[in-house]
């Protein structure tokens, strides 16, 4: 990934852990972007695309504090973190 400027990295959602993942391996501010009704539009089943709406929804950024040196801080700094993507997930989403 570049040291600088903007880049796109684009989840395949292989397990539902990947938000964290993706905040865990990149110390920069994430801009999440939600895409829906991909899964109708290119079905595993089938080779080209169906005639079906896809909607972009982008959030704004999302920033976390750096972690604490005590473990306690650092948990709940976790916690915190997690309750903050969840919950900006969700706005995404509805």
């Amino acid at each position: 990934l570049p040291k600088e400027g903007g880049f796109i990295l684009a989840a395949n959602h292989a397990s539902s852990l990947d938000p964290f993942m993706v905040i865990a391996a990149i110390p920069r501010y994430i801009r999440w972007v939600v895409i829906r009704g991909t899964f109708a539009a290119l079905p595993r089943t089938r080779k080209c695309p169906k005639l079906h709406p896809i909607t972009v929804r982008i959030g704004p950024p999302l920033f976390f504090p750096e972690p604490a040196d005590k473990k306690e801080d650092y948990e709940r700094l976790d916690r915190e973190n997690t309750q903050k993507i969840m919950q900006r997930i969700a706005e995404l989403l509805y």
